[in-house]
């Protein structure tokens, strides 16, 4: 029997195969079926973000009822991995047309950790919050200049990662768009080449709001649908 750690890296891998066929894809395909999902805009010192109409809602689930008082302010992480904050709150893409409701739900049912998935909501951005985006490499070496922390690895390697408590000052929240997660998230290539950790670890495209700032949050069981939202 092979160990759940084992294939969950597995699978971890696969997905990243998977993203990078789909980036390869896109990019090899005509450029007018090539429509940005977003609208985009650049802030002074050119980083890219958006704002909350111009996109999609997303699904937010936990293991507990949804509570916007009890949503802790992010921090920065004291130890690996450092590309991902403590607190606030994680969202994946909304997805009613395929098998389940939103990627993470699909990652969840896939490995077996129903448990994070009890509870879903479908949260509607209010129109004016303002979310940095990571859509390609460039965009993340973009924040990390202006937003950037230099941590050190066990092994005595300096390494540039996002400050999140410094983003927070200026955004509502971090989008890492899949064509994002697959430029980002080569560890080896972004570590040892550039210096700079990677997002290996997202796992799939997601929103991490520093603060909930929503002007509708549903009850995924409250809206019909036919996607997934629990696990078979």
């Amino acid at each position: 029997m092979i160990p759940p750690g084992v294939l969950r890296e597995r699978f971890r891998a696969i997905s990243y195969i998977r993203r990078q066929q789909k980036l390869l894809d896109r990019f090899n395909s005509p450029a007018e079926t090539r429509k940005p999902e977003f609208k985009e805009f650049y802030a002074e010192n050119r980083v890219k973000y958006t704002l909350g109409k111009y996109i999609k809602p997303h699904v937010f689930c936990s293991w507990d009822k949804f509570d916007p008082e009890k949503v802790k302010p992010v921090k920065n992480p004291l130890r690996w991995p450092y590309n991902k904050p403590q607190g606030g709150v994680w969202a994946s893409p909304y997805t009613p047309e395929e098998k389940y409701c939103s990627p993470w739900i699909k990652f969840c049912c896939e490995n077996d950790e129903d448990e994070w998935i009890q509870n879903c909501y479908l949260v509607f951005p209010e129109d004016n919050a303002k979310i940095a985006v990571i859509d390609s490499l460039k965009d993340y070496e973009r924040l990390l200049a202006h937003y950037g922390r230099i941590i050190r690895t066990p092994k005595g390697r300096a390494l540039r990662v996002l400050d999140f408590e410094k983003l927070a000052k200026d955004f509502d929240g971090l989008w890492v768009t899949e064509d994002g997660l697959a430029e980002c998230s080569n560890n080896f290539l972004l570590e040892h080449r550039y210096g700079i950790t990677s997002l290996w670890g997202w796992d799939l495209e997601s929103i991490i709001w520093f603060k909930p700032k929503f002007k509708e949050v549903t009850s995924l069981d409250k809206i019909p649908h036919k996607c997934k939202a629990k696990c078979e």
